[in-house]
């Protein structure tokens, strides 16, 4: 994979160059992130750069860089967008009906994230990238984080009796885990095959989560 370095841009700003306002410059801002989603689900990292992605988009480079100043706020940008996405996700998804314990929250938590996985492969893609972006780790920190705090709220609602400090623990080790295995799931169509990453999550997480839900 081509290294991508903010050295390598004039603006070392992580942030779009402005904030677009109007409908069509919205669309301009979709068609480019929807673009960079495509390539990185194509090609991962490798070669990633502001001229592939403006001619996927069929916009000049220019009009790229009216709105990014390079690559890395491009994939910051995406992954914020995608992080919106499913914190909504998983946040509404447990609570819509009560869970008689942690496995089962998994479980249900487990299957609505491989089905969206599969509609945005980039972003796993982006979530398994730590080493491979330079520049970009402290980013992924901030969206995992977001994660795991999304998952503190899923194991609460689902009763687990834990201190919080322990919760946090265990949800940022199953995150990184649960990511690298939805990473794989995602491309497999053999749902036995998927059944046994699930398990081998819950398997996982059961060093680390009480078996019995907290009755009180």
């Amino acid at each position: 994979m081509g290294k991508i370095s903010r050295s390598q841009s004039a603006d070392a700003s992580a942030r779009p160059r402005r904030r677009p306002v109007q409908d069509r410059s919205k669309a301009t801002v979709t068609r480019l992130l929807d673009a960079l989603g495509e390539y990185v689900t194509e090609h991962g990292f490798r070669s990633l750069n502001t001229n592939a992605i403006a001619a996927k988009a069929g916009v000049g480079v220019a009009t790229l860089y009216a709105y990014f100043p390079d690559i890395l706020a491009m994939l910051e940008a995406y992954a914020d967008r995608s992080l919106a996405v499913w914190l909504d996700i998983w946040r509404r998804y447990p609570s819509f009906e009560p869970v008689d314990d942690w496995k089962n929250a998994y479980r249900r938590t487990f299957k609505i994230t491989l089905a969206h996985a599969r509609k945005d492969y980039a972003y796993v893609l982006i979530m398994n990238a730590y080493g491979l972006v330079p520049d970009f780790d402290e980013c992924l920190q901030r969206i995992r984080q977001a994660h795991v705090s999304a998952a503190v709220e899923i194991y609460e609602h689902a009763g687990v009796d834990l201190p919080l400090e322990r919760m946090v623990a265990v949800a940022r080790t199953v995150i990184d885990a649960g990511w690298a295995t939805v990473r794989h799931a995602a491309r497999s169509d053999d749902e036995m095959l998927v059944e046994e990453y699930e398990r081998l999550i819950i398997s996982y997480m059961a060093n680390y989560l009480p078996d019995d839900r907290s009755e009180g």
